[in-house]
């Protein structure tokens, strides 16, 4: 489908309209992802909203350091959850034991580290903190006068969405 899925971000004037930011996570996702599970993923539009954000059951979050601060969010319920460790690890997961958090933990870690690779060479300096894991439905996480860039990554094992709430400091 020619277009890519960030095409049409400019419009949004999305943290200073860089797109290459966003296309950094969706393309390190959707690598890391497939890669992982070893299926196609797909790739909503993004969006942009200003609301608290509400947690889904599982909630990864990898903070931000650099050039570009803040942090990326991805949440999925916790089905979704069970199904892609249990596709990751090799072996069925009943429930969302400490081994199974930080598989979601770890899928995040990564997505993040991989993005920053390639964000480096866009010319962003950044750094990842390690991911902070929320278990549990209908936590709000209020992100002070930010807006989040939510993107859905759709899989065969369920729906992940990913939620960039990042700014610049100014020296890019």
């Amino acid at each position: 489908s020619g277009m890519s899925p960030v095409a049409e971000i400019d419009s949004l004037g999305v943290m200073s309209g860089d797109t290459k930011i966003v296309e950094g996570f969706v393309n390190s996702a959707i690598q890391v992802l497939s890669s992982e599970l070893g299926a196609s993923v797909n790739v909503s539009k993004p969006s942009i909203q200003e609301a608290e954000y509400v947690t889904r059951g599982v909630t990864s979050m990898v903070g931000m350091t650099g050039q570009l601060r803040g942090m990326v969010i991805f949440g999925l319920l916790q089905s979704t959850a069970l199904s892609l460790v249990s596709r990751m690890m090799g072996e069925q997961y009943e429930q969302l034991d400490e081994v199974a958090q930080s598989g979601i933990a770890e899928m995040g870690n990564v997505i993040a580290g991989s993005a920053v690779t390639l964000l480096a060479q866009a010319g962003w300096q950044c750094g990842i903190t390690p991911p902070a894991m929320i278990i549990g439905e209908k936590s709000v996480i209020t992100l002070v006068n930010l807006s989040r860039l939510v993107v859905t990554l759709e899989t065969p094992f369920g729906t992940i969405e990913m939620q960039l709430v990042l700014r610049g400091n100014g020296q890019h």
